[in-house]
């Protein structure tokens, strides 16, 4: 590859078309992911249906789809039959139309976007997990695609297993009265490591007798089709599921935690195209403006948030139910009640009810959750246990109490309640004494004053992890995958499904050639300039062993401080361990996520054992992180700085690189 070439190739503008799942949560998700690509650089198209994109414009305003800079929204058909524009679309038919409708028209927008001249050309695709058609269309056009779940890890692993489901005969069933306790309760034993899992903590959609029921193979098929993308990005943070990412890193390349994607985006809030950013909103419903109002007129930790999400229905008779169980609880509440809400009658609350609670509740129809749950006075979330609702209640310290419906719901409030210790399970026969006992037991209890601790915990490792060297940061600027989404396309464009070896002969003339050509070496002394070390390979998100999350528990409620890192035995085999560590500032506890100092690299890559986790190889970068050299190189391109093109090629091929091979950026 020509140096001339390579420049063009780093100088040009990436463009990555953004394709969401057609629903609120979804939506919301996406558009934040979008929002970092923009702010590292990319041109976005972010494409919505037709019927959201009206539902949009009756939210938020006629101007609200003009989008800004650099950043465009398109529509395509999706062929269903009009329907209440204030309502999630009926989701087997939408999921239907996804497996079958949606590629043609996706297909003739991208063609239209390459040459109509508005944009640069289309360099990526981020196609959201459960449309994989996404992936599709990139392979047809021959451009990278990026598949990004906006479940969990948990819930993404529980789509994987529908497929053993299905070979097993444990899906569909064959009449109703096969679906049991006993059947309910059937081991996932096919997963090594996972042994408390059942297959009732799975994606509810196998609890079926349907054998051609559209959800389920659409999950199904988007699971199979993961092993197609460029890298698999998740909504999480490596500290919450290590586990189940390493599970998953063991069977596809390059997953990469991703989130919490508020957070992440909070950390931009100062720059200069935030205000861009922020004009673009979430919501497909209009915001109540006096939900904010009304919380600062609260205590601290004195209202129950309750909010089923954008799609749980609930019967007339549960939603009574829950109305007498908060009243009666005598606690503050703020209820949100979309207009679907309640199946088949309108959502209007009884007078007795109204009086009952005059002073100590709002109802709102929806609002902005993100600054609902940092807002002090919330005490707790009553929730339906989406995704989105977990990992944001996580990341602001809030416990919850959880009533899932379906989809990844179980799955979510099985983590919630098992593994993260910070909520409670009301029954899906919801009475109001359960409700009245357990709300209370959330805000006053001591069951509830533990989950409030626990919650501590998990939103200072999600603050951790999305620092600038925290795990979620660093997967953002995975190097392997930004080079790939920037370059057009090209013969020699990263493919990461191949095996990169180019011969050591042509790497040694690059070094030479960088070494002997480096006018003023001192120029580049920064990009050896390392706060962490950066772990990427074909098996990616860092394969780091946290520590226990009990002794950060204990430190971050007794205030005092971890041990410092080098009191920390290195893991076995090379690994390095992530470090939650806090400290006192202003009687702040704080987390920080650090790495170990890295061991020299073993003379012989192949001695046994050295740099392997999971039985694959982990390439750690000693002097200077492709990611770091990444923004780098870019940066100084935008600011007008010459930069050899000696230097670029050698990155290009570092980047390429088996491990251990050295960093022909670096000065001998």
């Amino acid at each position: 590859m020509s140096s001339h070439k390579n420049g063009e190739i780093l100088s040009k503008k990436a463009h990555a078309v953004v394709l969401p799942y057609p629903a609120q949560g979804h939506i919301k998700c996406m558009l934040k992911m979008a929002k970092l690509l923009h702010h590292k650089g990319f041109h976005i198209t972010f494409v919505n249906t037709e019927f959201n994109h009206r539902r949009y414009l009756k939210s938020r305003g006629p101007r609200a789809m003009d989008g800004i800079p650099g950043f465009r929204f398109e529509t395509i058909p999706d062929g269903l039959p009009s329907s209440n524009e204030d309502a999630t679309q009926d989701v087997p038919a939408l999921c239907q139309a996804i497996r079958t409708v949606l590629l043609p028209p996706f297909m003739d927008l991208l063609r239209r976007i390459n040459r109509d001249g508005l944009s640069p050309p289309v360099t990526c695709i981020l196609s959201d997990g459960v449309m994989p058609f996404g992936i599709d269309a990139a392979e047809q056009l021959g451009i990278p695609v990026v598949t990004y779940y906006t479940f969990g890890a948990c819930g993404f692993l529980g789509w994987d297993q529908y497929r053993p489901l299905k070979d097993r005969g444990l899906t569909p069933l064959k009449d109703e009265s096969e679906l049991t306790e006993e059947y309910l309760n059937t081991k996932v034993d096919w997963l090594p490591g996972f042994d408390n899992f059942r297959i009732r903590d799975l994606p509810s959609f196998f609890q079926t007798t349907d054998p051609n029921h559209p959800i389920f193979h659409l999950g199904m098929e988007a699971a199979e089709a993961v092993p197609r993308a460029s890298a698999l990005g998740i909504e999480t943070y490596y500290s919450l599921e290590p586990k189940i990412l390493n599970h998953l890193s063991s069977k596809f390349p390059n997953v990469l935690s991703v989130g919490p994607l508020q957070l992440l985006l909070s950390r931009i809030e100062s720059t200069s195209n935030s205000r861009y950013l922020d004009s673009i909103g979430y919501n497909l419903w209009a915001e109540a403006p006096e939900c904010l109002k009304w919380l600062d007129s609260m205590g601290d930790k004195t209202v129950v948030y309750v909010n089923f999400g954008s799609i749980t229905p609930v019967t007339p008779q549960q939603f009574i139910e829950f109305a007498w169980g908060l009243a009666n609880s005598k606690q503050h509440f703020m209820w949100i009640i979309r207009p679907d809400m309640v199946m088949g009658e309108s959502s209007l609350l009884p007078p007795e009810f109204l009086e009952e609670t005059k002073g100590r509740s709002l109802i709102a129809g929806w609002c902005d959750q993100d600054l609902v749950l940092n807002h002090p006075a919330v005490g707790g979330f009553l929730t339906h246990s989406g995704w989105n609702s977990t990992i944001e209640s996580l990341s602001a310290g809030v416990p919850m109490i959880c009533w899932p419906f379906f989809a990844d719901q179980q799955t979510n409030c099985r983590h919630a309640c098992e593994e993260w210790k910070v909520a409670l399970q009301i029954d899906n026969d919801v009475k109001r004494l359960e409700v009245e006992k357990l709300v209370n037991d959330l805000m006053e209890g001591e069951k509830g004053k533990e989950m409030r601790g626990n919650a501590l915990v998990w939103k200072k490792l999600a603050d951790a992890a999305t620092t600038e060297n925290g795990s979620s940061s660093v997967n953002l600027d995975n190097p392997r995958v930004d080079y790939t989404c920037r370059t057009a396309v090209d013969d020699h464009a990263v493919d990461d499904h191949a095996d990169h070896q180019p011969a050591l002969a042509e790497l040694n003339d690059f070094e030479d050639s960088v070494m002997s050509n480096q006018e003023n070496p001192s120029d580049h002394e920064e990009q050896n300039d390392l706060d962490v070390a950066v772990v990427h390979n074909d098996a990616p998100s860092p394969p780091l062993q946290p520590q226990s999350v009990e002794d950060v528990r204990e430190d971050i409620l007794d205030e005092s401080v971890l041990v410092e890192p080098e009191d920390v035995e290195a893991e076995p085999d090379g690994a390095h361990k992530v470090q939650t560590t806090t400290v006192e500032d202003d009687d702040q506890v704080e987390v920080k996520e650090q790495v170990d100092e890295p061991k020299s690299p073993p003379e012989n890559p192949n001695d046994q054992g050295a740099g392997k986790e999971n039985g694959r190889k982990i390439d750690v970068l000693y002097e200077g992180a492709p990611g770091n050299i990444t923004r780098q190189l870019l940066r100084s391109m935008q600011m007008g700085r010459e930069i050899s093109s000696e230097v670029i090629d050698a990155w290009l091929i570092w980047s390429m690189m088996p491990p251990y091979f050295p960093n022909p950026l670096k000065k001998t």
